[in-house]
C-alpha cells in the first residue's frame, strides 16, 4: 500500500481533475522510479495493471474496473499516453511537478542542491587522530569502534564558544555525535576515560 501520496492541488484544478483522478494521477507520476519499463514499437512504456492499483491506493477503490475508467479519464484529459502493456506520461503530464528538488525518475532529471554553507572550521586531521588515540578508538557513549563512523566531537560545542583542541574533543559515532546535537556532554568524564 503507498503510504504518502503527493497532490499538486494547482495542477489538479487547472486540468480539472476530480479528487480521484488527481489522486491516482499522483500514484501513476511516481511509477517511472519503480515500475518495470515496456518498449514498445510506439516507444517507451511503464507497466501497470489495475490490480496494482488497487493493492497500492484501497482508498481510491477497491475495484480493477473502476481504476481502469480513472486511466481513461486521466488519458482522455491528455495526462497519460495507454497501451495494453501500460502508460507513459504526456508532455502535460509532466507539468505535475517540474520542480522536484532532489528526486529522480526518468521524467524528473535530480536536482543538485548547493550545500550550506557552515562557518565550522574543520578539526586537522593530525588532532582527529590523536583524541581517537586517546578514547581508544571507540565512540565513548556506545561502544562502536568502526573507524568510518567515528567523528571528533566537541564536548562545548562550537556555537557556544567551544575550541577545537584535545581538551574540547571526544570520540563518538556519527549517531551519538548527532543524537548529543549542540548539548555540553563529557562522555570522557561519564565513560571514566581522560577528561
Amino acid at each position: 500500500m503507498q503510504y504518502t501520496v503527493t497532490i499538486n492541488q494547482a495542477k489538479a484544478l487547472e486540468w480539472g481533475l476530480n479528487a480521484q483522478q488527481a489522486l491516482l494521477f499522483a500514484f501513476v507520476y511516481e511509477c517511472p522510479s519503480w515500475a518495470n519499463k515496456v518498449k514498445t514499437d510506439g516507444g517507451d512504456f511503464f507497466a501497470l495493471s489495475k490490480a496494482k492499483i488497487v493493492e497500492e491506493l484501497p482508498l481510491l477503490t477497491d475495484k480493477p474496473d473502476t481504476a481502469y475508467r480513472l486511466l481513461i479519464a486521466l488519458r482522455d484529459a491528455g495526462l497519460i499516453d495507454l497501451c495494453a502493456l501500460g502508460f507513459r506520461l504526456t508532455e502535460k503530464g509532466r507539468e505535475w511537478n517540474p520542480n522536484r528538488a532532489g528526486c529522480s525518475t526518468p521524467y524528473q532529471p535530480p536536482v543538485v542542491r548547493p550545500r550550506r554553507r557552515t562557518k565550522k572550521k574543520p578539526i586537522p586531521a593530525s588532532l582527529r587522530a590523536r583524541v581517537f588515540a586517546r578514547d581508544g578508538g571507540v565512540c565513548l557513549r556506545c561502544g562502536c569502534s568502526a573507524p568510518a563512523r567515528l567523528r571528533a566531537d566537541h564536548v562545548i560545542p562550537e556555537s557556544k564558544g567551544g575550541v577545537a583542541s584535545m581538551a574540547n574533543l571526544q570520540t563518538l559515532c556519527m549517531s551519538c555525535n548527532s543524537w548529543k546535537g549542540v548539548q555540553t556532554i563529557d562522555f570522557r568524564v561519564i565513560a571514566g576515560g581522560a577528561a
